[in-house]
């Protein structure tokens, strides 16, 4: 007799308890499961959405740092003018 024939088919009539309480534990996990990714997906979602609003403030502020810099060195080099023109000998 092979193993294939030796297998009957199981209908939900010929359940007892015990193996009832089993597909209801596996549906609860499937489900779970399927919650969790939906949870997950969601989070993503909203890190994505974060992150893309961070880089933009860091973009802005690489901009107001570059304004800063470029101010920075402007005042350097007035400095050194009015320096120049103070250490002039007057006639």
């Amino acid at each position: 007799m092979s193993v294939v024939a030796s297998l009957t088919p199981v209908t939900l009539e010929h359940l007892t308890l015990s193996e009832w309480l089993q597909v209801v534990q596996i549906g609860v996990i499937v489900l779970g499961g399927v919650a969790m990714l939906a949870t997950l997906r969601s989070n993503v979602r909203e890190l994505t959405r974060r992150v893309v609003g961070v880089e933009t403030d860091v973009k802005k502020l690489v901009e107001v740092l570059v304004a800063l810099a470029r101010q920075d060195e402007r005042l350097d080099a007035l400095n050194r003018r009015v320096e120049l023109v103070e250490a002039r000998p007057t006639p």
